[in-house]
């Protein structure tokens, strides 16, 4: 073990070279509570976060008339330090918080601020994001979610009662108006909604589209979910708008341009404020863990890449970072496009090397590499490196996903990787890349009848315009049926 520690030192300093001033992670906490993982330095603000967490759930309970189902990704709410938030995290300028979900884990990324009120609407904003995606099913829109995420953060909760659809600052008339036909299509990459001045305009829009649907006129709000339904098939927008609201996006841009203009009113509901999950104590967090974690929130997230690197250059600087964070390293390289490096590294992992999270990381790196690359024997050393993983912790989900992927590819060891598939997909049922990987080891194993159903069960399943497209193509349906 530590002749591995060594060599994988040596091989990191000789990739890095120079290092940067490494963030500052002292004092970093987890708090572990049954729907997700609070991460902070901040112990004052920590016990700010269940109460409003607990009430965007409730809330939209209330609004939708049902409970919501749990799923089962893990959820880390991340309550960061500014300047932490500001160099690895932020996807756009003037944003404090992003709910960004992962293939196997979400992340509600927040910047910390000392303004209670303020923290507490950040919150339950993101926290609404994050129960729409996870609990209520299918692709939610950017203008859907984030419109329905400003008026539940807007709530305004008294002993027996809550109010919604008060206009803050955030959602009165911005000079401007960006297109529905722009608007309705837009997600979270485009560059109206990361912009800081057309962002307000995303906001103001988004808002009076919900407002209008859930607070003013309860017909329109039917059909605004009709809308959300077809959008769910990927329906050509102009047919999409004129089958559901009945109306030429034309005509949607003036009523929703008179809408937003005027005084609008607002929605008292019943309901007590509801208990929030305890906070239990925080366990302290070594430096290694809390840049593993940052780390880990770059790669699942896809925000700020090129500045991973700052965070692998900081482990070397910390008490067994070069050693436990090594599979970053070998991520990185994967990610750009590095061939050289990422062997120099692997080769620092021998046949006697049996840390999971060594030999899962440099499967995943390899597994990346190989779906750019399409080169075989990458693809062949991914599968091996994650066998082996596996074989010590075979409920590494992701772990396991990546290998059913490769087997398909390769056609090699397709009963195993479908077993393996099949066991995580029982653990997990609700998860939609599970169910990609075994529509693809269905039809590697030449089973028709199985890989429709799998196909069936990702489209169900599916979050995402992307995995819903792919589902599509390969179950022969066209846009908008």
């Amino acid at each position: 073990m530590k002749s591995l520690r060594v060599t994988i030192a040596v091989a990191l300093l000789a990739a890095t070279g120079a290092l940067a001033r490494p963030p500052d992670v002292k004092g970093f906490k987890s708090y572990e509570l049954p729907s997700y993982t609070l991460v902070t330095p901040d112990d004052g603000n920590a016990q700010r976060v269940p109460w409003p967490i607990a009430q965007s759930q409730a809330v939209l309970e209330k609004i939708f008339n049902r409970e919501a189902s749990v799923r089962g990704a893990p959820t880390y709410v991340f309550l960061m330090p500014v300047g932490i938030w500001r160099r690895y995290l932020q996807p756009g300028q003037g944003l404090d918080s992003e709910f960004v979900p992962g293939r196997f884990a979400n992340y509600l990324l927040v910047s910390n601020t000392q303004h209670e009120v303020l923290l507490r609407e950040t919150l339950m904003h993101e926290a609404t994001h994050w129960h729409l995606h996870v609990r209520f099913g299918g692709i939610v829109p950017l203008w859907f979610g984030e419109g329905l995420a400003q008026i539940v953060e807007g709530a305004d909760f008294r002993a027996t009662e809550f109010t919604l659809g008060r206009r803050g600052m955030a959602q009165r008339k911005s000079r401007g108006w960006i297109p529905m036909a722009e608007l309705l299509v837009m997600d979270r990459s485009s560059r109206d909604y990361l912009n800081l001045d057309s962002n307000a305009l995303v906001r103001a829009e988004t808002w009076a589209l919900v407002h209008r649907g859930l607070i003013f006129d309860e017909r329109f709000g039917k059909q605004l979910f009709a809308l959300v339904a077809a959008q769910n098939t990927l329906a050509p927008l102009e047919s999409a708008v004129q089958s559901s609201l009945g109306v030429s996006l034309d005509r949607l841009d003036a009523e929703m341009a008179a809408y937003n203009s005027n005084n609008v009113g607002s929605l008292h509901i019943k309901m007590t404020p509801v208990p929030a999950e305890p906070l239990p104590p925080g366990r302290e967090m070594s430096e290694a863990e809390a840049l593993e974690f940052i780390g880990e929130a770059m790669l699942a997230t896809g925000l700020k890449p090129l500045r991973l690197s700052e965070i692998a250059n900081a482990m070397l600087k910390v008490p067994e970072g070069s050693y436990a964070e090594f599979s970053l390293r070998l991520r990185i390289a994967a990610r750009d496009g590095d061939d050289a490096t990422l062997l120099k590294l692997s080769a620092a992992i021998t046949e006697r090397t049996i840390d999971p999270a060594i030999l899962r990381g440099a499967g995943l790196a390899f597994y990346e590499r190989s779906t750019e690359t399409r080169r075989n024997d990458q693809a062949v050393r991914a599968m091996e490196l994650l066998d082996r993983a596996l074989a010590v912790q075979p409920e590494d989900t992701e772990a396991v996903w990546a290998y059913g992927m490769l087997a398909a590819s390769l056609k090699r060891e397709l009963p195993g990787a479908l077993r393996r598939v099949t066991d995580s997909s029982n653990r997990w049922p609700a998860n939609p890349y599970l169910a990609q990987a075994e529509a693809l080891l269905q039809e590697a194993s030449g089973d028709a009848a199985g890989m429709n159903a799998a196909l069936e069960k990702t489209l169900r399943l599916s979050r995402t315009v992307e995995l819903t497209r792919w589902a599509r193509q390969r179950l022969g349906l066209a846009p908008g049926k």
